[in-house]
């Protein structure tokens, strides 16, 4: 439990060294992971910097966590994937941390403005081709109407002279 959790370096405990909020998330990590995060962590390490790894590894941690990925920035994702890779390679555990990150930097990577995604420039494209084809239909059925009204005047031409001729064209 909490209360006999202690944080060991190279056989010194280094519990006062942290906050109670951070040493309890601290915790709360260790026990998610089932392990010391920092048991790894290279020999000889100087205490100062282990300290700093440990802290720095709990308050991206909290960071994550506090995150939305429409407020945070890409640019904050992309500094602690880079700050765990190295405390990774000085021996900390945070594989499952970096494995967030990818998941958070897939997220912001992805455009939010319509315009960006590629569905939307499909449909873009879809309705200028839609556009030429109906402009192309309106021409074609002006072309119509145009042909019909000059039957109409010839029809109604006709008609007028139908009924005016002279009645001696109606016997034959």
């Amino acid at each position: 439990n909490f209360s006999n959790f202690n944080i060991i370096v190279d056989g010194l405990v280094i519990d006062c060294k942290f906050p109670d909020h951070l040493r309890k998330t601290y915790y709360e990590l260790c026990c998610a992971q089932e392990s010391f995060l920092h048991k790894d962590l290279l020999k000889q390490i100087n205490l100062t910097l282990a300290v700093g790894v440990i802290m720095e590894t709990t308050n991206i941690a909290e960071g994550i966590r506090a995150c939305e990925a429409r407020a945070s920035s890409h640019e904050d994702f992309v500094v602690w994937k880079k700050t765990l890779e190295a405390f990774e390679l000085l021996g900390m555990n945070v594989k499952f941390l970096l494995k967030r990150i990818d998941g958070l930097l897939s997220l912001s990577a992805r455009p939010r403005d319509p315009a960006e995604h590629e569905g939307y420039k499909e449909m873009k494209l879809e309705r200028a081709h839609a556009g030429a084809k109906m402009k192309e239909l309106e021409s074609r059925m002006s072309s119509v109407k145009d042909t019909l009204k000059k039957m109409d005047v010839e029809m109604e031409e006709m008609l007028r002279r139908l009924a005016t001729a002279p009645w001696y064209f109606a016997e034959d």
